[in-house]
């Protein structure tokens, strides 16, 4: 069975995702409005939500190997915890 990825890049104005096979081809991409101004946890539930969809679309291509989400910030380097983001505010 083959495997699949699903890359997400929290913009301050967008949440672009993507899956991708084992070779790097694009499967299925989204781009929604990123709404900030709701606060973090809205933001956080609109991408888990969005992460969840993608899976649930491109999940009979293969197994999912993991997930990458990049978010701009100030990162604990001890914990790898994210302390710090314009895009999710509080």
């Amino acid at each position: 069975m083959s495997a699949y990825a699903i890359g997400v890049d929290l913009g301050g104005t967008n949440l672009r995702i993507a899956a991708v096979d084992e070779q790097g081809h694009l499967l299925e991409k989204a781009t929604l409005g990123t709404k900030v101004a709701r606060g973090r946890d809205y933001v956080i539930d609109q991408m888990t939500d969005s992460i969840r969809r993608m899976a649930a679309k491109v999940g009979g291509q293969g197994r999912l190997a993991g997930i990458g989400i990049g978010v701009p910030g100030i990162i604990d380097m001890e914990t790898g915890m994210l302390r710090e983001s314009p895009n999710l505010p509080g």
